[in-house]
């Protein structure tokens, strides 16, 4: 998990001397997550080695990328993102036993890698303050660490205050009361990713509108889907995928897509402005089965490891109903690009 971010809001230096560490150095230059400034370590790996209590090969290191030094704004911080201080165990040996899972965030979305959520578990929580202490014994009245929602969380020694990222939890913690998002009168459970909440409302709405099938409740998420229960004898649960999702949250009209677009590359050197006409899509709505409308696809051409080009396409959105709400797409002409 990155901890870049560009609003940063300095006021007043709160630290200044970097704790010193025998297996790593840190950075001169600072970097900002919200009013946070911080610097992170640096080694020759990528990665902080650490004693582990279960010997964990995976729960010996962490990534350099995940942790930070708070050198300002720690307060500011907590402020904004802070909602809860966690209890910690008294001893290493005890983490596993005594610390459950503090999940944070919870969605199918691809971008959490299949896992369930994200959020802190004991091996991060011990990772954590293995890093603020220096790895050795630590006594809780000293330690106090706030997990704040899907941001890195805090935690804070008697001198410093580290951010550090939370992981992927690859299931669901068993004391985890669920996220709940209301979607069309639907309550869905443990999905808080923007882009799949559209996906679900316009599956809703397709699903009424194509099928005359209406959905009538969230029955569970499994293998990165969400499953829906329905009014419809034949199928009274419907699944739908993340990537199913994503189309659809990105679903246009006809009229919608053509026209003017931009295009805003992670190079602004291929940033650029193009048009989609008539002749570009291949099928209309209602055409050709069941059309719901078209999405605009992208493909970036790759040369000895430097972005050649851009190729931006129009995809009409096909559908397909079985215990899978299922969409495909078929690619229009080539607009701009290499």
């Amino acid at each position: 998990m990155s901890m870049a971010s560009d609003n940063a809001t300095v006021t007043n230096t709160e630290q200044t001397k970097k704790p010193s560490r025998d297996n790593f150095n840190w950075e001169e230059s600072t970097k900002s997550y919200g009013p946070a400034t911080y610097v992170m370590p640096t080694t020759e790996t990528g990665r902080i080695t650490l004693s582990s209590s279960t010997g964990n090969r995976n729960q010996s290191s962490i990534p350099t990328e995940a942790v930070g030094l708070i050198v300002n704004g720690v307060d500011a911080y907590k402020n904004e993102f802070g909602g809860t201080v966690l209890d910690v165990p008294a001893y290493y040996s005890r983490f596993e036993d005594e610390f459950s899972p503090h999940m944070v965030s919870a969605s199918v979305s691809s971008t959490y890698s299949h896992a369930y959520g994200i959020g802190i578990n004991a091996s991060r929580l011990e990772q954590a303050i293995r890093v603020a202490t220096g790895g050795g014994r630590f006594s809780v009245s000293d330690i106090t660490v706030t997990a704040c929602g899907d941001n890195p969380f805090v935690v804070e020694t008697d001198s410093h205050a580290f951010l550090i990222a939370p992981k992927n939890l690859k299931q669901k913690p068993d004391e985890h009361d669920p996220f709940v998002e209301t979607v069309n009168g639907i309550q869905i459970e443990d999905e808080q990713c923007e882009v799949m909440l559209e996906g679900i409302e316009v599956f809703i709405e397709q699903l009424s509108s194509v099928f005359d099938i209406t959905v009538t409740g969230h029955s569970h998420r499994t293998n990165g889907s969400h499953v829906f229960t329905t009014n419809n004898d034949e199928y009274d649960t419907i699944s739908v995928s993340w990537d199913t999702l994503k189309i659809l949250s990105q679903l246009m009209s006809r009229d919608e897509i053509l026209g003017q677009h931009e295009y805003e590359g992670r190079i602004s050197l291929y940033d650029t402005e193009y048009t989609i006409r008539e002749d570009h899509l291949e099928y209309d709505i209602g055409e050709s089965g069941d059309v719901l409308g078209a999405c605009i696809g992208y493909k970036i051409s790759v040369s000895d490891k430097s972005v050649k080009g851009v190729r931006i396409r129009p995809q009409s959105v096909h559908v397909s109903l079985g215990d899978r709400f299922h969409t495909s797409t078929y690619n229009g002409g080539v607009v701009v690009g290499n």
